[in-house]
């Protein structure tokens, strides 16, 4: 992702990030949100956008509000396990793409790269990698 110019140094932009913006209480940190589930309005819709929290929530979305500013980057994405995160970049490959993995890598990725995402990875070729 391209980098946007910010000239805060990282101190400052680290502290900045995990500024409480919405508060109640005016505390100086965000609370951690232990809800599962969020309130509807009279239509039907979800507040915010929050369903449910494993898809999205306040948390997550400071995080990765956090990472992006850290980072000097566009957009940050935060997800629920690490197989979550590496299936939605499997599935952001084109047909016929490339991949190389290292050969020591976890069991389950290597099974799904090979019966998942092989019917649109033309290549997916295991590397000995060394330190």
């Amino acid at each position: 992702m391209p980098k946007k110019n910010n000239p805060l140094k990282f101190e400052t932009r680290a502290l900045k990030s995990t500024q409480n913006i919405k508060s109640e209480v005016h505390a100086v940190s965000p609370p951690i949100y232990l809800s599962s589930t969020f309130e509807r309005n009279k239509e039907g819709q979800y507040r915010e956008g929050y369903k449910y929290s494993r898809n999205d929530n306040p948390n997550r979305r400071a995080l990765e509000k956090s990472i992006t500013s850290l980072e000097n980057g566009t957009a940050g994405f935060a997800f629920g396990s690490g197989m979550a995160a590496i299936s939605a970049v499997f599935q952001s490959l084109k047909m016929g793409d490339h991949v190389i993995l290292p050969d020591d890598i976890y069991f389950n990725i290597n099974l799904l790269m090979k019966e998942v995402f092989s019917r649109w990875v033309s290549t997916i070729a295991l590397s000995i990698c060394q330190t």
